[in-house]
């Protein structure tokens, strides 16, 4: 289980970005964090985006499962000779704090959704949290 996750300035401004521009639409922003892991500690070096097919987007994200697909076909999360190390999922919360809202936690509970750090980008607040789903509830763990 990863404890610590490093974040690049680059990749975190990108991310902010997209954030922000997607805010202006009522949309939360989703992707794939693609990076190297090892003893309790992990490095992201991508975040492969992912579109929101959701029907109401105030109901949450929902990742759309072709695009999914392609950003972990080569990844440990699917391939059996991997290219990249999957890391987890990153998200914003156009107009909430950032931690886990109902929908992520029911996304965890009854889809068991999530695998590895789970990071959350509040735009209203411009923070970053990082947590890990161990399959009862979210811990928060450290983002460098």
């Amino acid at each position: 289980m990863i404890q610590k996750l490093a974040i690049p300035k680059e990749l975190r401004q990108k991310f902010q970005n997209r954030a922000e521009y997607d805010r202006s639409f009522g949309e939360e922003v989703c992707g794939v964090m693609i990076g190297t892991s090892g003893n309790l500690s992990g490095y992201l070096q991508d975040i492969r985006m992912i579109k929101n097919v959701a029907r109401d987007r105030y109901a949450g994200f929902i990742m759309d499962p072709e695009e999914f697909l392609k950003a972990v076909t080569d990844t440990t999360l699917y391939a059996e000779e991997p290219a990249y190390n999957y890391l987890g999922i990153i998200h914003s919360h156009y107009s909430d704090k950032p931690y886990p809202s109902i929908v992520d936690w029911c996304s965890a509970v009854e889809k068991g959704m999530y695998h590895g750090p789970y990071v959350i980008y509040s735009v209203p607040e411009e923070k970053f949290n990082g947590f890990y789903w161990n399959g009862n509830e979210f811990l928060k763990m450290e983002l460098l």
